[in-house]
């Protein structure tokens, strides 16, 4: 068994997975690299689309949002040919929520009726597509309606906890930050960041800790040091930006020192 290529290609993307929870992209990356190569020699439809969503995932971490898009989009196609209802769920959420990301009012619209039509549920997708619908309303300029559907949001997040709850709550953040409650943009992180330490997901870690310091700089409190630390996980562009910008609030708050 241990020479069976569908059993090397599970084993790779358990390991892909640990890589991507702890923040480790680029290995994670190469995992499913692996995975691709082993289902060729033994092809798996229900793998496929495991692998796809998996790096589609990924690569928005990264800030990849075209080819997670794509991979997304890959990974429905296998679900709907391998028959996994649960894969077709999550393939139709995660392409609605990165057609959101890259712009794309239409085709997130689609993406979300077709989502919300499967016969599979959970909690967890259904914070997924509700945090899509918050994000869909920003891009439309609608920042109270996507308050609200946050909000709503929340009160499931409550129930269960998942990589979605994170998400939701790094999205909670950036609307509260835009709208400049700070307080509530302060408080909102710090609990993030308590639930990423607690369920090891550290990937989200240096970007809450980022919009921590923003948050921090705006009602006039002094941001530590390790708050602008970025640690030894990958980043996305969007973190780096992210960085820049606390990191420029912060050393204009003390005259320009490095």
């Amino acid at each position: 068994r241990a020479g069976n290529p569908r059993v090397l290609a599970q084993v790779q993307l358990v390991f892909g997975r640990l890589e991507a929870r702890a923040g480790h992209w680029d290995r994670a990356l190469r995992h499913f690299a692996l995975v691709r190569r082993h289902i060729e020699a033994a092809p798996s439809l229900f793998l496929e689309a495991c692998v796809a969503l998996d790096e589609s995932s990924t690569r928005f971490l990264l800030g990849d949002f075209t080819n997670a898009l794509k991979c997304a989009t890959d990974g429905a196609d296998a679900a709907h040919r391998s028959g996994w209802l649960k894969g077709r769920a999550v393939a139709a959420a995660n392409s609605a929520y990165f057609a959101v990301r890259l712009g794309r009012v239409a085709d997130a619209e689609l993406h979300l009726t077709l989502a919300e039509a499967e016969p599979f549920t959970s909690p967890s997708l259904q914070i997924a597509l509700l945090e899509t619908r918050s994000q869909l309303a920003v891009l439309k300029g609608d920042l109270d309606g996507a308050e609200a559907l946050l909000a709503h949001d929340r009160s499931l997040s409550k129930r269960v906890f998942s990589w979605y709850s994170l998400s939701l709550a790094e999205s909670e953040i950036r609307l509260q930050l835009r709208k400049a409650k700070w307080t509530a943009a302060l408080a909102s992180a710090g609990r993030a960041l308590a639930l990423a330490a607690e369920h090891g997901m550290y990937a989200f870690v240096p970007s809450l800790q980022l919009r921590r310091a923003i948050a921090l700089h705006a009602v006039g409190r002094a941001v530590p040091r390790r708050e602008l630390a970025l640690g030894d996980t990958d980043v996305s562009l969007a973190t780096a930006s992210t960085f820049w910008l606390a990191r420029g609030a912060v050393a204009g708050a003390e005259g320009g020192r490095p």
